[in-house]
């Protein structure tokens, strides 16, 4: 996950866990993010499943994990993963 801080050439929108985020609500903020960042945005309608990453000891999540599964599901590497 070591990216260059360099302009996107994508935006992903990825919907993380089990909550329910509309999917009119992610194509408003796509829509949104592609008029402010001047590149393409996409929303994924599979919904990215972090349960791999929860501790139960702690009761809490990887982010760490989470975030390095997220990086890994779009390429191109210059692409960039909202989730």
């Amino acid at each position: 996950m070591n990216r260059e801080k360099t302009r996107p050439s994508a935006i992903h929108l990825v919907a993380v866990g089990p909550g329910g985020i509309a999917l009119e609500t992610l194509d408003g903020l796509a829509a949104e993010l592609a008029r402010v960042f001047g590149v393409s945005c996409h929303v994924r309608t599979d919904r990215f499943d972090a349960a791999f990453a929860h501790d139960t000891s702690r009761n809490q999540y990887h982010s760490t994990a989470i975030l390095a599964a997220l990086d890994r599901l779009i390429e191109p590497a210059e692409a960039r993963v909202l989730g």
